[in-house]
C-alpha cells in the first residue's frame, strides 16, 4: 500500500543520536513495506563519520538550520576543511577524547544561553525555514501522512501547523516525551503546556515502554487507544565486516567488558560501577562514546579501561560483537529504557545490566529472554556479578549460559517494529481516506 509521508526529523543521519538512528532505520523498513517518506532536516556538517544508505524511496530534504546553527556548522566545515581533527569523533587512546578548545567552550556557553532564552530550544530557530520548505514539499507531493519525530521540539511545533494548515493525520513518535527527569525548572510549565497540546491533539502517540504511555495518559487524561508502543530496536539485517580490525589498544586474550553509550550526571551516572571495577584485577573495561565528566575517574582505574572516544555507528556494533560481556546502565526513572539495551540484543553477546531502581523493566526482559543478567546500582553487586562471569568466561561456559541466538530476540528487530508501525499508518490514512484512497485506487 503506497502512503506518502513527511517527516519531521531535526535529528536524522548522519547525525548519531539515538532519536536520529531510530527514524534511520524505521525509515528504510517503512521504505521497503511499500511507504514513501520524504524527511525534512536542517543542513548541518557530517561531524559523526556515519554515510548512511537509503532506501530510493527515503529522500532527504535539507535547509537552513537557522542563524546559530546554521554559522556554527559553517564554522565547523571551515575548521575540518583546514584539516583540524574531528571534534566530534574523538581519536581512540587510553587517554580518551582532547579537551574541548576554546572555540568549542565558546559555542557551548552561547548554546546554552540561547537554550535558555528560545522555546523549548535554540534548535526551534530552524522552524521558519523548515515551515517554508514543507509548505514547498506539499504542494508538489500531496501528503497523506505527518510524522514528528522528538526530540527536539521544533519537530513537534512543525506538526502541529502542519496539521493545522493541511487536516492530514498527524503521528507524534515521543519516544523522549517533554517532561523528564533532566528538563529544566524554569521550563516545566512551558513544556507540560506543549506536551498536553501535542497529546491532545496527534491522531496517534508513539513510545518505547509502557511506562510512558501511563505517565502520559495520566498527565494529561488521555485514554490507552491513543497510544502505540514502538521499542527501540536493532538491525536484523546488518553484518560484520570481513575485514574489520579491532583497534590497536583492544585488550588481547583478556575478559573484556565494553560500553558503548554516554553518561549523564544525575541521569545516567557510573559512580557505583566504577567504584566496582577499581576493587577488581582482571576485568578490561572498553569505553566507546561520550564519557563526560567521569571519564578523569574512569582514567585513574589505569590500563585496565580503554577509552575509544566517539566511534562511527558501525564501528560500535562491530565492537559490541566482539565483547566477551555488555554493560548497560538503566536510567534514573522508570518511564525510560536506554534504547542501546535493544541494540546490544542483537549483538548475541550477554548483557549485564545495573538498574538503578526497582521497576527497571530491563532486569525481566533480560531474565525472559535468558541473554543476560541484572544487579542493582550497588558497587559490591556489580563487582560479583563481574567477578562470576570472568569465572564462566575462564571456563568456556559463559556463552552456553545464556541464550545469545536470534530467534528469541527477533520481535525487537526493527525489522518486527517497521511492521507494527506500518499496519498503523495505514489504518490512520484509512480512516481519513480524501486523498489517499484517490491516488492508491490509480
Amino acid at each position: 500500500m503506497n502512503i506518502r509521508i513527511l517527516l519531521f526529523a531535526y535529528e536524522f543521519p548522519p547525525v548519531l543520536a539515538a532519536q536520529a538512528l531510530r527514524w534511520y532505520y524505521l525509515s528504510n523498513e517503512l521504505a521497503r513495506l511499500g511507504a514513501e517518506l520524504d524527511v525534512l532536516s536542517p543542513s548541518i556538517p557530517n561531524l559523526w563519520g556515519f554515510e548512511p544508505t537509503l532506501e530510493a524511496s527515503v529522500q532527504v530534504h535539507r535547509c537552513f538550520a537557522g542563524p546559530f546553527v546554521g554559522l556554527s556548522s559553517f564554522g565547523a566545515r571551515r575548521f575540518r576543511s583546514q584539516g583540524s581533527p574531528n571534534p566530534e569523533i574523538a581519536a581512540a587512546s587510553p587517554s580518551g577524547p582532547s579537551p574541548p578548545t576554546p572555540v568549542e567552550r565558546a559555542y557551548r556557553w552561547a548554546r546554552g544561553i540561547l537554550d535558555q532564552v528560545v522555546f523549548p530550544d535554540v534548535r526551534t530557530e530552524w522552524l521558519p525555514f523548515a515551515w517554508h520548505a514543507a509548505r514547498r514539499l506539499h504542494a508538489k507531493r500531496r501528503y497523506d501522512l505527518i510524522i514528528s519525530s522528538h526530540e527536539p521540539g521544533v519537530d513537534l511545533l512543525l506538526g502541529l501547523r502542519a496539521q493545522r494548515a493541511w487536516g492530514l493525520p498527524w503521528l507524534v513518535d515521543l519516544a523522549d516525551p517533554l517532561v523528564a527527569p533532566y528538563t529544566p525548572k524554569w521550563r516545566m510549565r512551558l513544556d507540560v503546556r506543549l506536551e498536553r497540546q501535542v497529546c491532545q491533539r496527534a491522531d496517534r502517540l508513539l513510545v518505547t515502554t509502557e511506562a510512558v504511555a501511563r505517565t502520559l495518559a495520566a498527565r494529561h487524561n488521555l485514554p490507552p487507544n491513543r497510544f502505540t508502543w514502538i521499542r527501540q530496536g536493532f538491525d536484523q539485517r546488518w553484518r560484520p565486516a570481513p575485514d574489520y580490525e579491532l583497534p590497536e589498544d583492544w585488550p588481547k586474550g583478556r575478559f573484556v567488558v565494553l560500553f558503548t553509550g554516554t553518561f549523564y550526571p544525575g541521569f545516567r551516572a557510573p559512580d557505583a560501577f566504577i567504584q566496582a571495577l577499581s576493587a577488581l584485577k582482571d576485568v578490561h573495561l572498553v569505553l566507546v562514546g561520550d564519557m563526560g565528566p567521569f571519564a578523569a575517574a574512569f582514567r585513574a582505574i589505569g590500563n585496565r579501561v580503554t577509552l575509544l572516544g566517539k566511534q562511527p555507528h558501525d564501528t560500535c556494533l562491530e565492537l559490541q560483537r566482539r565483547a566477551d560481556v555488555l554493560i548497560n546502565l538503566g536510567n534514573r526513572g522508570d518511564d525510560q529504557v536506554p534504547g542501546k539495551i535493544y541494540e546490544y540484543l542483537g549483538a548475541g553477546r550477554p548483557v549485564l545490566h545495573i538498574a538503578t531502581n526497582a521497576s527497571d523493566p530491563v532486569p525481566r526482559l533480560l531474565s525472559h529472554l535468558r541473554r543476560g543478567i541484572a544487579v542493582p546500582n550497588e558497587s559490591g553487586r556489580i563487582a560479583q556479578a563481574l567477578v562470576e562471569l570472568q569465572d564462566q568466561w575462564s571456563t568456556d561456559t559463559l556463552d552456553a549460559a545464556f541464550d545469545l541466538g536470534v530467534e528469541r530476540v527477533k520481535a525487537f528487530s526493527w525489522q518486527s517494529q517497521a511492521i507494527r508501525l506500518h499496519k498503523l499508518l495505514c489504518e490512520l490514512c484509512r480512516r481519513e481516506g480524501a486523498a489517499f484512497s484517490d491516488r492508491n485506487s490509480l
